[in-house]
């Protein structure tokens, strides 16, 4: 329809080991077929080239330009000049008959003594040897790049096979140019993406503990009352309340399954239960930094208080305040801003524009306002116009 797409890629490693395992198991004809186009799917996901080419490179669409769309070409990696390092690839390719499996491949570009290479006699090849100064694992990383960028070819039911195509000429005997992503990159993102695995699989058994204790919360308050668990919370408000982490009564009320009832005579100690856990781990402690802040204020803390009592600064608190305010959380927000200075500081939004920043404003206040201020009128105004 002409208009703008987007597109928001899921991806998730223990996910491909299962469907690997799965299609290994079944044994059927199609395996091997099966098990390439899996791979594929794990190179382009894990792609680090324009993910636009790499569609088109695999339906046969060579193209030699980036879209500058995707989320490779937003944040593109460090990339290099690869013309010498896809020539010798390529040409030790070429000098094998064309078509050969990546391991072996890299075997003959590294020099390895390997007998079904001497058996194949590829170390006589002009080639053999000439990338020995790149890793087995550098030159695995080149080669699916220089596939992902249509200048290799791989047959759909040959695993890990590549073989030359049109555009390997154009390299090997036209002098056109290629550019790859160093291999460095992708080790430096290679160890981000590993602590961010490790991150996510430490708050998912985190949260799985959490889910035990809340169940095990439900089974003992049930039996004060008489009831089934699943009559008090059925699995769904608990999963909800383990997804959410509702530390306040505001949130409470935002989960499904809890009546007004319900949160008045139990509500404590769902929160009770869930705040201990979260604050016992830095890693959940995190996702509910401005729940924590809230649960204090609703006690009757002010935002000096609250500081004090979290460690955090005044701007940190500052701004929780506020985001609170914007998301409808029962904060107090004339507490913190005098009616004579929000009429003041409306009265310049309206002068300057409400797209204002925040120190021209507080400049053409002649500074006589602090920045807290100025985001409380602002945060105000928003609510008001949300409102409308």
């Amino acid at each position: 329809d002409g208009l703008a797409a987007h597109a928001l890629l899921f991806y998730s490693f223990a996910d491909l080991q299962m469907l690997r395992d799965i299609i290994e198991q079944n044994e059927s004809n199609q395996s091997n077929l099966q098990l390439a186009k899996l791979e594929r799917i794990q190179q382009y996901a894990e792609s680090l080239v324009c993910r636009r080419r790499v569609l088109l490179n695999y339906f046969g669409e060579a193209r030699h330009s980036n879209c500058m769309a995707c989320d490779i070409c937003k944040n593109p990696p460090s990339s290099i000049d690869g013309t010498i390092i896809a020539q010798k690839a390529l040409s030790a390719l070429y000098r094998t008959g064309g078509k050969e499996s990546i391991n072996m491949l890299i075997n003959v570009l590294r020099g390895s003594r390997k007998n079904d290479l001497l058996d194949k006699n590829y170390h006589q090849l002009k080639s053999y040897g000439c990338g020995a100064e790149h890793g087995y694992e550098a030159w695995q990383f080149y080669l699916i790049q220089l596939r992902n960028l249509g200048y290799l070819d791989s047959p759909p039911d040959q695993k890990n096979v590549v073989e030359i195509n049109a555009s390997s000429k154009k390299v090997l005997f036209e002098g056109e140019k290629v550019e790859i992503v160093k291999f460095s990159g992708y080790l430096k993102q290679k160890e981000v993406q590993q602590q961010a695995n490790a991150s996510v699989s430490k708050t998912r058994r985190l949260l799985m503990e959490l889910s035990e204790i809340l169940r095990e919360l439900r089974r003992s308050l049930a039996n004060k009352e008489g009831i089934p668990p699943y009559k008090l919370f059925s699995d769904a408000t608990l999963q909800s309340l383990t997804d959410n982490l509702p530390v306040t009564r505001w949130e409470l009320q935002q989960i499904p399954g809890l009546s007004e009832e319900k949160i008045k005579r139990f509500g404590n100690f769902l929160t009770q239960a869930i705040q201990n856990f979260v604050t016992r781990h830095d890693v959940l402690a995190r996702k509910v930094s401005k729940s924590l802040t809230l649960s204090l204020l609703e006690k009757g803390l002010s935002l000096k208080e609250v500081a004090l009592s979290r460690q955090l600064t005044d701007i940190t608190l500052q701004n929780h305040f506020v985001d609170l305010y914007l998301a409808g959380a029962p904060v107090n927000i004339s507490d913190y801003l005098p009616l004579d200075a929000e009429v003041v500081i409306r009265e310049m939004f309206y002068k300057k524009g409400q797209q204002a920043g925040l120190k021209d404003l507080y400049e053409s206040l002649d500074e006589k306002y602090d920045y807290f201020l100025i985001k409380l009128t602002q945060a105000k105004m928003e609510r008001e116009r949300m409102r409308i």
